[in-house]
């Protein structure tokens, strides 16, 4: 009677060189033959699949590195072989475990496979989305990464300006970048021609460059910073002295950046049009669009990054896929329920889910009061919007199911009794809704629920005398004399370690 072979192997992905091949027996976890390299030509790859194709059933673990990943993926899933993109952080733990004082290629191909038997029900097996959703997970993809360059590039700028202007970014408030700034920086980044221009004229310039009337009080502020600035520029030059930058060089730079700046923005406005144009051909009725906090660039990215709902069985392993959920630390009898966030999980998943709650709870009144109960018992205001967050998730989870289905009811607003009210109401309650107050310490931080006294040693008396050192210390004046038998008689009836702890805190 013949046995049926199962393989698992692990594959290290090299970028500038040969992957690394280690193959397992499933049953009995030895080396079916020494760890081997494959080119990543076509030729090589071919030469895997066909040694693959020896056995009855192979499941692969690739650890994802660059792009390099897809051709080999994509070639051994159209052989009908089993693949699953394991995550980094998970084979590093597996690789020291194995072997701490090694690290190497063929080491971690193994990992990669021992990994792959130990936890197979912990692993997502890649399965390859639509066209459609691959084309829209690579252009909002694409389109982060544009928008953090641009965010980049303006910091950059606000850089350059802070040697020569360092108090104009204050004075442009929230507006630092508008057209008329960006006119503004093209020609006046030296200091001393808006000082030559008067600010009447500055005034003239900035409103033919703004749509509208430039507000008088904004423009008197730049002028006060551009003049702060030409008097930096004369004092740095006083007695011959040079000054450590030419002005003309930071004017040439910040010109050049504003350029690239221009371009990467109409590059954003170009994807934002082919983004919209493919999240409408895969939701055409906008359902997801109809969930609070959801816009057409938040409702595509979520729908990309999903990449087919139909790959999760149900809503608990979309949360847990999306990886808004603290994590789980208890030992014994002792459970610590303070946890931080899991730092798995797509990132670009996570920011728009966390951008969609900051949003939703303004909008809708169940998620406002939820995140007004976890601020009034301490949480911060992220923790609170993580928590609403993963709440969205179950709500994103539910309509990309019924968007599978052809159903396109889309989402009904309720108040806190669950009756149904429109969005106008809806908003008008959330704003309606009192923010319970929370302690803060000193530091501005909400201070936890069940906090201690600031001195859980402090007891009351029916004597005048304080019985703590600060208080003793605090009511006294510049001309008195401490009360040393007083003082004596404090510490003396304390236990050293509170003794020690006080006068610290004094």
């Amino acid at each position: 009677m013949s046995t049926i072979t199962h393989w698992v192997v692990g594959i290290d992905v090299g970028l500038k060189s040969a992957h690394k091949v280690a193959i397992l027996d499933r049953r009995t976890g030895e080396r079916i033959r020494r760890t081997f390299s494959v080119p990543r030509t076509w030729e090589g790859q071919r030469a895997l699949r066909e040694t693959l194709a020896q056995a009855d059933r192979v499941e692969v673990a690739i650890e994802p590195a660059g792009n390099v990943w897809r051709p080999l993926a994509g070639v051994l899933i159209a052989a009908g072989l089993e693949v699953y993109l394991i995550d980094p952080k998970k084979s590093s733990r597996l690789r020291k475990a194995l072997s701490d004082h090694v690290k190497s290629d063929r080491v971690d191909a193994e990992a990669l496979a021992r990994l792959l038997m130990m936890v197979p029900d912990k692993l997502d097996r890649l399965r390859p989305p639509p066209p459609q959703i691959a084309r829209l997970r690579d252009l909002v993809r694409h389109r982060d990464r544009l928008v953090e360059t641009t965010s980049g590039r303006k910091t950059r700028i606000q850089g350059l300006l802070a040697q020569i202007q360092p108090t104009l970014m204050e004075a442009l408030g929230d507006d630092k970048f508008i057209t008329a700034i960006r006119a503004y920086l093209r020609q006046y980044v030296d200091p001393r021609r808006v000082v030559r221009l008067g600010q009447t004229r500055l005034h003239h310039f900035l409103d033919r460059r703004h749509h509208g009337t430039f507000d008088p009080e904004r423009i008197g502020k730049i002028f006060r910073a551009a003049h702060s600035g030409a008097q930096l520029l004369e004092a740095q030059q006083q007695q011959g002295s040079r000054l450590l930058f030419d002005p003309d060089q930071v004017q040439l730079q910040i010109s050049m950046e504003l350029d690239l700046l221009e371009a990467e923005e109409a590059q954003i406005h170009r994807l934002d049009e082919l983004i919209t144009h493919l999240y409408r051909e895969l939701d055409p009725e906008g359902m997801l669009r109809t969930l609070p906090g959801f816009g057409v660039l938040i409702a595509a990215g979520i729908l990309a990054e999903t990449g087919g709902v139909a790959r999760f069985p149900n809503v608990g392993r979309y949360r847990g896929y999306a990886s808004l959920i603290p994590r789980y630390k208890a030992t014994g009898q002792s459970h610590n329920p303070r946890q931080r966030l899991r730092k798995s999980g797509p990132r670009l998943l996570k920011k728009y889910l966390y951008l969609a709650a900051e949003n939703a709870r303004r909008r809708d009144v169940e998620l406002a009061d939820f995140y007004n109960r976890l601020r009034s018992k301490g949480r911060t205001h992220k923790q609170a919007v993580c928590a609403v967050a993963n709440k969205l998730a179950s709500r994103a989870y539910a309509f990309m199911k019924r968007m599978d289905q052809g159903d396109s009811v889309g989402y009904v607003f309720r108040d806190l009794d669950g009756q149904p009210i429109s969005q106008q109401q809806a908003r008008a309650r959330v704003q309606s809704l009192s923010l319970a107050t929370t302690p803060t310490t000193e530091a501005g931080r909400p201070r936890p629920a069940n906090t201690r006294p600031p001195y859980p040693d402090a007891s009351s008396s029916d004597s005048d005398t304080p019985r703590h050192i600060s208080q003793i210390l605090a009511a006294l004046t510049l001309d008195e004399q401490p009360p040393w038998d007083a003082v004596a008689t404090s510490i003396s009836s304390k236990e050293p370690k509170t003794c020690g702890r006080m006068a610290l805190r004094s």
